[in-house]
């Protein structure tokens, strides 16, 4: 079996199960401002009425707050994020499109 090697963290700070393996930017200056993140969000259509909205988000929170959840999904190595509102899930959601979009165009990507 092979062996895999980290060579660092694509974050501000190390990661809480791994708090000895630097951040890339503080290997190389060409990592400066480099981040890489997972997240997860539930997407529903414009169109859902704000009710059905509100009351989904409100589950998803309460859900979010289940410790044997919460337990494994930091188990697996994910650091939970607070919980955003869903004008401010909006701004994350629009900011991570011009995140990606650029990264995207400096990388010369094009659609298959």
């Amino acid at each position: 079996m092979g062996k895999l090697r980290c060579y660092g963290v694509a974050a501000p700070s190390p990661h809480p199960r791994l708090p000895t393996l630097a951040t890339l930017s503080s290997q190389d200056p060409a990592f400066q401002g480099f981040e890489f993140d997972s997240w997860a969000a539930l997407a529903l259509p414009r169109t859902v009425p704000e009710p059905v909205l509100a009351r989904l988000h409100r589950a998803f929170q309460a859900a979010m707050q289940n410790a044997p959840l919460r337990e494994w999904l930091e188990s697996t190595g994910s650091v939970i994020a607070p919980p955003m509102t869903l004008v401010e899930l909006d701004g994350f959601l629009a900011e991570q499109v011009k995140v990606h979009a650029a990264l995207t165009k400096a990388l010369g990507l094009q659609p298959v």
